[in-house]
């Protein structure tokens, strides 16, 4: 195990630390609000608890097949853990995660069935019943497994602290698993490209980190160059210098985040020693894991803190103002006399209607702005399909390819189905290609034109709504002055957007940027998301095979001229891309925009949950307060005792809170 991991206890250890101390504030105000008896905010605070303390540092291995993930992960664990072969065998994705008892627990996204295997011994061995499960068949490499994810449980110090290392399927190597990969990309919070020193970077890896990586905020990426001891010892420094050098240049990669490893030694050298803190010094160093490990250790613990620990910290000082107006609110309905309090609280039942009916009309500016966005898309994508298939039928014209159909009358199918299968596999190329320039230059920047101008209008609503809500309060209260708006805050919708748990909807990280930044900040977060979403959709995933069959039967029998069939073969695939294209664009063009759309629902939804709370809350304090006061015929002298106790509680835990988050800033 990586001595440092463990040594360094301003690290992991001591992020983890930052986050047990949050997660017992957070459960003191969770105790005030439920105190006060506000589910809302208790909900929202268990969720936000909840979140900290199963949070973890996700760390995804991805790159083309046959680079060596599984076997640096295992050299990362000192341990045979994942299978590991020349040929491609992670189908699936496979978490390592901290337990005491090694077992492997398989399941399927959507489904709550799961299977749990036992580990015998310190490895798995290969074509043991739990090998098969993890790896792909042999006799159909394209088969989807019956399982799409497994997490191993081992009992390892480096997942001891929170890290859970994903090894994910090899990159355009089956459309299924291509999938899998993608939707870990989200939630990691960093991704390490694996790439073999034996093998030059191309074309393809570098559109797969701009399209599918970056947009998800993977700026920082790690490149990790497996097989350096393929590379002879007299040609090493050179062969690094030219690696790096090209991973910069294609992939952008930072010089401090690119790294050359012999993953192979290095999991010899932590087995033969019993994964000892020093286990193979020197020659453990020489393989380039420590110093990997190393790297990334400092990134997660001190890059990524803001995220596990200034962002809940943040959340949690956003709530504790808003739980302590709760206790100003209650402490001065029990100032008023019951009599006047009761004909206050009639008086304001049609302020109260008001506040439902511009709730509604909010709700229906939402949907009618949504409905726009979807007509937008769908313009934008019925243009781009139409104008790919216009484009398409030149694709081919210049492309020598390898297989062509020759003179054996014995070999025509099959050459003639390898021809199809690589004149396919370009033209799939070429659209992959369109589709990711089509998403970054005109499906994001449309969203991000929508989103922002609806996040400029949900702003405004939300002020307005919350500063009527404040003047209600005020009324009850018998307070007099205005609800003053901080112009350095993002915005108002800040306190409204936290009254619900589900802010989630929003999606992966959007919900934080909701509460912190406002609606504008929160949608313009979307658009990367939901460009690169609908981008695989209008793909269709993997290469264009489902016309294969068809030219094939069309082209065998038909009497051609040798010297013409191969340039029919280039006509005939481009003319069954444009046609597929053009016939399916309107279809396509509605699917894609029904999927934005489908994306965006939740911010209606929460929207909505959100103002109803903050009508709610202003109905339970009132009738809260009516029946204390109903109850003890004026004698309020214990629930004040109370109120000044809880509004002390949270004083201190706003305090601490603020300590932490200094901290760490």
């Amino acid at each position: 195990m990586n001595e440092a991991v463990m040594s360094d206890h301003d690290s992991y250890a001591g992020v983890r630390r930052a986050r047990d101390e949050l997660a017992q504030l957070i459960a003191r105000a969770h105790g005030v609000a439920g105190t006060l008896e506000l589910a809302h905010r208790a909900t929202e605070l268990g969720t936000l608890r909840s979140r900290i303390e199963d949070d973890t540092y996700q760390v995804l291995m991805v790159g083309e097949q046959k680079r060596g993930k599984s076997t640096l992960l295992n050299a990362m664990l000192g341990a045979q853990v994942l299978p590991a072969r020349a040929r491609p065998t992670t189908g699936m994705l496979i978490s390592v995660a901290w337990d005491e008892n090694k077992r492997v627990v398989l399941g399927r996204d959507g489904s709550d069935e799961e299977v749990t295997l036992p580990i015998e011994g310190d490895t798995i061995p290969p074509g043991s019943e739990l090998w098969n499960a993890l790896t792909i068949r042999r006799d159909d490499s394209q088969a989807p497994s019956p399982y799409n994810r497994a997490v191993v449980n081992w009992p390892t110090e480096l997942c001891r602290q929170g890290v859970v290392l994903i090894d994910s399927p090899g990159l355009n190597e089956a459309q299924a698993r291509d999938e899998i990969t993608l939707k870990a990309v989200r939630s990691a919070d960093v991704a390490v490209f694996v790439v073999s020193t034996a093998v030059s970077v191309g074309l393809s890896e570098s559109r797969y980190v701009d399209t599918h990586l970056r947009p998800y905020g993977h700026e920082e990426l790690f490149v990790v160059c497996t097989n350096i001891d393929k590379v002879p010892p007299e040609e090493r420094d050179d062969t690094t210098q030219d690696l790096a050098d090209q991973l910069r240049r294609v992939l952008g990669a930072r010089a401090d985040r690119i790294f050359f490893v012999n993953s192979r030694a290095a999991l010899d050298l932590r087995m033969a020693n019993g994964n000892a803190g020093d286990a193979g010094g020197e020659l453990l160093a020489e393989s380039g894991i420590p110093a990997f490990e190393a790297a990334l250790e400092e990134y997660l613990a001190k890059g990524r803190a803001a995220v596990k620990v200034c962002a809940p910290a943040r959340e949690l000082a956003r709530v504790v103002p808003a739980l302590r107006s709760e206790v100003a609110m209650r402490q001065g309905l029990l100032d008023t006399k019951l009599e006047v309090l009761r004909a206050r609280w009639e008086g304001e039942q049609e302020s109260l209607r008001q506040l439902e009916q511009e709730r509604d009309q909010i709700r229906d500016r939402i949907e009618t702005a949504l409905a726009d966005i979807k007509l937008r898309v769908q313009a934008s994508a019925r243009t781009f399909l139409l104008r790919t298939a216009d484009e398409s039928t030149g694709w081919l014209e210049a492309m020598d390819p390898e297989n062509k159909v020759g003179l054996s009358p014995f070999k025509v199918k099959e050459q003639l189905g390898a021809a199809v299968e690589e004149l396919s596999e370009e033209m799939s190329r070429r659209l992959e290609g369109n589709v990711a320039l089509w998403q970054t230059k005109e499906l994001k920047p449309e969203l991000d034109e929508a989103l922002a101008e609806l996040g400029t209008r949900l702003d405004k609503d939300f002020q307005d709504f919350t500063a009527r809500a404040d003047q209600v309060r005020l009324r009850l209260t018998a307070r007099s002055g205005t609800v003053t708006v901080d112009e350095a805050a993002p915005s108002t919708a800040e306190r409204v957007i936290g009254t619900v748990a589900s802010v989630a909807a929003f999606g992966p990280g959007a919900g934080l940027m909701g509460a912190r930044f406002g609606f504008k900040g929160a949608l313009r977060a979307l658009a990367p998301q939901i460009a690169i979403g609908v981008g695989i959709l209008a793909l269709g995933g993997g290469p264009i095979a489902f016309f294969g069959a068809q030219l094939l039967t069309s082209l065998i029998g038909t009497q051609i001229s040798l010297n013409k069939v191969n340039r029919v073969l280039k006509e005939k695939v481009t003319s069954q891309v444009a046609d597929h294209l053009r016939t399916h664009a309107d279809a396509e063009a509605e699917r894609i925009a029904h999927a934005v759309k489908s994306e965006l629902v939740g911010v209606r939804d929460t929207a909505c949950r959100a103002l109803d709370a903050e009508i709610e809350t202003i109905r339970h304090q009132v009738r809260t307060t009516l029946a204390k006061k109903t109850a003890q015929q004026g004698d309020t002298s214990e629930k004040r005792a109370e109120l000044a106790r809880l509004d002390h509680e949270l004083d201190s835990v706003a305090n601490a809170a603020a300590a932490i988050s200094r901290r760490y800033a």
